[in-house]
C-alpha cells in the first residue's frame, strides 16, 4: 500500500488517525483515549485495568468494564473501515492494538532518531541531519 494512501497514526501531537493526509473523526473522547493508550502500547497486551484507569481516571462508573467492551467495539468497527489500519484484538487480561511499526509516528520519529545518531557516530553528519 503506498505512503499517500495507508492509514496512518499520530500520537506525537493530537491523537489522530489519517489516509491521504486527511484526519478521520473518532466517535468520541472516550475513544481516542482508548485509541491513545493502546497506539502507546501497540503490539504489546494492555490490561483492562490499565484502560479502565486511563479512561475514567479516578472515577470509573460501576458499569467500567461493560463500557470499555462497548469503546472497544466501536473502536474495532471504526478500524475495520479503513483497511490496512491494524486491529484491535482480546487477550487474556487486556486488549492489542496490532499495528505495523511505520503507520506510528512516534515509532518512525524513533527510528529516524536511531538512524541520525548511526550516522554522527559514523562521521556522516550530512546524511545525520538528513
Amino acid at each position: 500500500m503506498s505512503r499517500e494512501r495507508a492509514v496512518e497514526f499520530g500520537i506525537l501531537g493530537p491523537v489522530e488517525v489519517r489516509r491521504a493526509g486527511h484526519v478521520l473523526p473518532l466517535r468520541s473522547r472516550r475513544q481516542r483515549t482508548l485509541l491513545a493508550i493502546l497506539l502507546v502500547h501497540a503490539n504489546q497486551v494492555v490490561t483492562v485495568d490499565t484502560l479502565i484507569d486511563g479512561i475514567w481516571a479516578d472515577a470509573p462508573p460501576a458499569t467500567a468494564r461493560n463500557a470499555l467492551q462497548a469503546h472497544v467495539a466501536g473502536l474495532r468497527r471504526r478500524l475495520a473501515e479503513q483497511p490496512g489500519a491494524g486491529s484491535v484484538s482480546t487477550c487474556p487480561g487486556g486488549y492489542r492494538l496490532l499495528l505495523a511499526e511505520d503507520r506510528l509516528d512516534a515509532a518512525r520519529a524513533e527510528r529516524l532518531a536511531r538512524a541520525a545518531r548511526a550516522h554522527r557516530a559514523a562521521g556522516r553528519i550530512d546524511r545525520a541531519a538528513g
